[in-house]
């Protein structure tokens, strides 16, 4: 019986459209091993609460039974310090939005969704601060909804440089005559759908919008940013690159392991170092040299040779 199969079968035992009970792929390239780990740990939780329950004897995805899929590690991608200001140059040529967006996410660090999330009181022109507060994501079956943030440590604050914010400003300016201009096609109050399915009417204070002024869809910069890099000709890389690029840099400049994991909005600094894993150790080797050089008696027992 193939996967589909089972699926529709499930789905009728439910009284339940497929569609809506599962999400279909057509690819046949097979799951990541993060998708697979999730899935496996979605299915011990859910036979974990079903054997509580006692409508099942035990939880076989349990690891007392069976051994979590093994999550293979990979370095993430990024753009080095040449690259990214290529791209940065690049921009200067791309509508406001896109170039706000993108700059956002360089020197943030932030994740797309959380971009996405913005609104205009999560920003703090005087202190130079963005507050991150909430997600903006596309679900199927859903439409965009509005989350938390991933976890507790992703509620927080992060300190840009002035000049992201001279251009934050511009963008306001813009965002403000464009409301001005639509008149009665601005959407002042808008209906956002919550991760429990449940709706909430809010002010429209998206940064980021649609034609329509509704939030705008995550993908849609997914997709302007696959456009750029094939008009320009540029390494492959997505917002979530962008990400990683922040961190590297940082990492490379010597910033502390902690900050940069604050900054990110990670759980704990172990997922910092997992992930950074190469940056951190060429990070160290420059640190090598540095002392090498400065303390290492062979090459000062050379300068005091020349000296004499």
């Amino acid at each position: 019986m193939s996967v589909l199969e089972s699926a529709k079968k499930i789905a009728t035992a439910f009284d339940r459209q497929v569609e809506k009970l599962f999400e279909i792929h057509s690819e046949t390239t097979g799951l990541s091993s993060k998708t697979i780990l999730h899935y496996h740990r979605l299915i011990s939780s859910i036979l974990a609460q079903a054997t509580r329950d006692r409508l099942v004897p035990f939880n076989i995805a349990d690891h007392n039974y069976m051994k979590a899929p093994k999550l293979e590690h990979s370095e993430a991608a990024f753009l080095d310090e040449e690259q990214a200001r290529h791209v940065l140059e690049l921009l200067n040529d791309e509508p406001l939005k896109w170039k706000v967006a993108m700059y956002l996410l360089i020197f943030s660090g932030m994740r797309r969704d959380e971009l996405l999330g913005l609104e205009w009181k999560d920003i703090d022109f005087e202190k130079r601060i963005i507050h991150i507060k909430r997600t903006s994501q596309y679900v199927q079956h859903m439409g965009i909804i509005t989350k938390s943030p991933k976890n507790a440590t992703s509620y927080r604050t992060v300190k840009l440089p002035e000049f992201v914010f001279d251009l934050l400003r511009e963008y306001q300016a813009y965002w403000n005559k464009l409301r001005n201009d639509m008149l009665d096609r601005w959407e002042h109050f808008i209906t956002i759908t919550l991760a429990d399915e449940s709706t909430q009417t809010i002010r429209n204070d998206r940064l980021f919008i649609k034609d329509d002024t509704t939030p705008m869809n995550p993908d849609s910069l997914t997709d302007w940013t696959s456009n750029f890099v094939k008009r320009n000709k540029l390494p492959h890389f997505t917002p979530h690159s962008l990400r990683h690029t922040h961190a590297t840099l940082l990492i490379a400049e010597g910033v502390s392991i902690p900050t940069v994991s604050k900054r990110l909005g990670h759980s704990s600094i172990t997922t910092t170092s997992k992930i950074y894993v190469h940056a951190i150790q060429s990070a160290d080797e420059v640190a090598s040299d540095v002392i090498d050089g400065k303390l290492n008696p062979i090459h000062h027992g050379d300068d005091k040779e020349e000296a004499k």
